[in-house]
Order: structure tokens, then sequence, then C-alpha cells
């Protein structure tokens, strides 16, 4: 069986190399070792092709039912490595991840095509950008299991390398991990490559955002939670978040000019349709799908998120440095000097569930002495018609005796007692910044920031 394998393998190889050069000699006419030579000189030349080199997606191993309670997260999560193949023999690596100390490291080794039961990429001398995930020595938070370290290869099986590739797809030779390598753009700079990936990282998938994001497949919705992480856990809009999560390993890259985001597994819908890899759009501020372009991810919507942020017990908060706009801009300068009037220091305005009297609005300043202090008044808040809508209702305690000391209080209360439309400030993947705009007239808005 294996024998049939090998002589499969070169004739495919053959034929590729064959349909490719337009050359009409009998395969059969050159030995085995013959063929083999030939596509493995044929992929090094489209191996060094490329003049920016190559993006790597990189996965070490598969651990199947991976439970991130239990198994080592770093084994499955994917790495970004960037390669450029030279002529000579010799590869320029870079990396910027866990592995190499969350810092760009670089460094110099050799490459050849190898022929093993087929051609095989072999990074053959020791690359500090490679090597180390097929270590088997334990590598400190990378390693739960001693001595298994992330079970990576550095020798490939190169499955598919077509005529002037975009993309190139490998398999790890001892693993089974499957890795693309996509065609970089002439003279990019490591180094450049990975800073502005941080960027769009943060921008767009920063840990630290409070929303989720939704991801939309046809009739199939699912939420989408640590996309900042390195593996995303998805499960469906209405669904169980613990019952029914999957978590799906993926990396983010820039390919072509786009910022992208592809899974390490297609999601197989139940049409027979697949998705795996997103390009954004900066016109729509949405991530759409290269297999169907109507596959998007995407923020969630805003005004439903703001009114479930402040019922789980989170706080928006609005100060003077926040973008405002129209009424909503003057009623709070005009609060902030009442309060100089004072000698007091407005610090800041927050709508929040408090523990005790429920949905106010908090009014937080320091006295004279430099002491904080709290003003409270009761507010509801409903969602309806794709709007928040506030209602003031009446101080609590004796917050009401600071109304007639500074009426301009009071005009800030009923500029808030109202309805609202809730947006991005930047990107809905980020809604830490959310803008606030009247229903009743656009030109009155603000922008509050999200608190936990």
């Amino acid at each position: 069986m294996k024998k049939i394998f090998y002589f499969s393998l070169l004739v495919a190889s053959a034929l590729t190399f064959s349909s490719c050069t337009h050359e009409e000699d009998d395969i059969f006419d050159k030995s085995a070792a013959e063929i083999l030579n030939e596509v493995s000189e044929l992929y090094s030349e489209r191996l060094a092709s490329s003049e920016g080199g190559w993006a790597i997606e990189y996965y070490p191993t598969i651990i199947e039912d991976f439970d991130p309670t239990v198994d080592n997260q770093y084994q499955v999560q994917g790495y970004l490595l960037l390669a450029d193949f030279n002529k000579d023999g010799s590869v320029n690596m870079g990396m910027k991840n866990i592995v190499s100390g969350n810092r760009f490291i670089s460094d110099r080794s050799a490459w050849d095509v190898i022929t093993d039961l087929g051609p095989v990429l072999s990074f053959s001398t020791y690359n500090n950008c490679i090597h180390p995930f097929a270590q088997p020595e334990e590598s400190g938070v990378l390693d739960t299991d001693k001595g298994k370290g992330l079970e990576g290869d550095y020798e490939f099986m190169m499955l598919d390398v077509p005529e002037n590739p975009e993309y190139i797809m490998l398999k790890g030779k001892k693993r089974g991990t499957y890795v693309r390598m996509s065609r970089l753009d002439a003279d990019t700079d490591f180094a450049s490559y990975y800073s502005n990936l941080d960027a769009l990282n943060g921008k767009y998938f920063n840990p630290s955002a409070p929303n989720n994001l939704v991801m939309t497949l046809g009739e199939t919705a699912m939420n989408v939670k640590d996309a900042g992480t390195g593996l995303i856990t998805t499960w469906p809009v209405g669904g169980d978040e613990v019952a029914d999560a999957v978590i799906r390993p993926f990396l983010t890259f820039v390919h072509n000019g786009e910022f992208r985001l592809r899974f390490r597994d297609a999601i197989e819908l139940e049409d027979g349709s697949t998705a795996q890899e997103f390009a954004y759009n900066e016109e729509d501020d949405v991530f759409h799908g290269l297999e169907n372009n109507d596959f998007t991810i995407a923020g969630p919507d805003a005004n439903a998120f703001v009114y479930s942020y402040i019922t789980d017990k989170h706080k928006i908060q609005w100060d003077r440095q926040s973008e405002s706009a129209g009424q909503m801009k003057d009623v709070y300068e005009n609060v902030y000097q009442g309060f100089r009037k004072l000698n007091y220091t407005l610090s800041n305005v927050q709508i929040l569930n408090d523990v005790n009297n429920g949905l106010v609005c908090r009014v937080s300043y320091r006295t004279n002495r430099g002491t904080s202090a709290t003003l409270n008044y009761k507010f509801s808040m409903e969602l309806s018609d794709g709007a928040v809508t506030f209602k003031y209702i009446e101080p609590v305690g004796t917050s009401g005796n600071v109304l007639n000391t500074i009426p301009s209080l009071l005009d800030m209360l009923n500029a808030l007692s109202s309805s609202f439309t809730a947006s991005k400030s930047e990107t809905g993947f980020d809604l830490t910044k959310t803008k606030l705009t009247s229903s009743a007239n656009p030109n009155d808005w603000f922008v509050v920031t999200l608190i936990n």
C-alpha cells in the first residue's frame, strides 16, 4: 500500500510539474528520484519567488476535545510567523508572540525542499522563530505536561504549491496540522508588519473591550467572545454560553492591504456551505466572509448592548473630557460651572444600577476640602424602537436639596430624561466609547465611557 501511495504521489507531482513547464516528455522516461528532484527544485523556486516573503499561519498541534481548564491553550492556538526564503538557501524569519516574550525577534537560518515520499519544506538549521515550537523540553507557561513543549513541526509536506502562488498549503510532517502560507507585499519590513498588526488587533479585538461580537452565517447567528485571546469562543444566539460553546483557534493578519481573520478550521453549515476567512471592510465596519460576502462578523447592536450593560450592574460615564455637542454639551458645562461657584469640582456623571436604589444618575464631585461626594437621582430605563430611553423620577435622599443651589443640575437631569440612539464612537468592535444621540434632535449628543 505504501509503495502504491508513493508512486501515485510521484505521478501527481510530475503531472503538476509537466503542466506548469509545458514539457511533453513521458514521465516514465524518468526515475522516481529524478521526478522528485525536479519537483523539489520547482517548489523551491516558487517559495523564493515572493519578494516580500510569506506570512505563515502556524498551528503547533491539535488536541481533540480541547478543554482550556485542563489542556495547554498554547498548543492549539495559532502563531503568525513571517519568512523570506532566499535563493542561496537561507531564510529570514520574524515573529512576535508569547513564545518570543511578546516582543519582535528575527533570525536567519537554512532551508531546503527535501524529498521524502514527496517534497517537504525543511527548516534545516535551528531558527529561533520556528524550532522552539518543536522542542520537547519544558518551556515555562507554554508547557503544562513536562517534557512535551508545544509539539509543533519544523518540516512540512508541501500539498499545494501552484504557479505564481498567492497561497501555499503545507501539512506538518509529524503532527499533521495544516499550515497555510500567504504571499506578502514586496519589500515588507517584518517589524513594521507586526506593529501595524498590533494596532489593528488593539482597535478591533481589544481584550478589554466590554462587548461581545456577532457572527452571522446565513440563518445562523453566533455570539463571539474572547476575540482578543487567540481562541475565539462561539455559541448560538439565544443558546447557553457554557453548554453550547465551541472554542475556535484563529489568526489575524494583513493580506493585500486587508485586515483579515481566518479560523484554523472551516465552520460547516447545515446547507453544506463553509465559512473560514473574513476581511474587514472599513466602510461598513464589518468583517465579510471570503467564501460568502453575506457572512459577517460585526459588533453587537449598540442600543441593546448599552441597555443590557447597565442592567447587568455596569456603568456608563460622562465627564468634561467626553465629546459632546448641542444641548448635551451646554448642560454639562453649566453644571460644571455651577459647582465651581461653590468652590467644588464636578468629577463625572454616571448612570448605573445601584444595589440600594435601583437605576440612578450619580453625580460625583470633590469638595473644597478635597474629599469626594456623590448625589443620586432615581431614573427608569427602557429599550424600544431602536433607542434607549431614560426617565428622571426623583432625587434620592437629600440630593434634592442641591437642585435649588445649582439650578443647572435639574436642567441636566431633564436633558438626560429622554430617548437616545446608541452608536459606535469609533468602531462597533469596541463600544468602550459609545455615542448617545438624542432621538428628538440629532445635533444633541454625547459620548459615554462604559465601565465595569
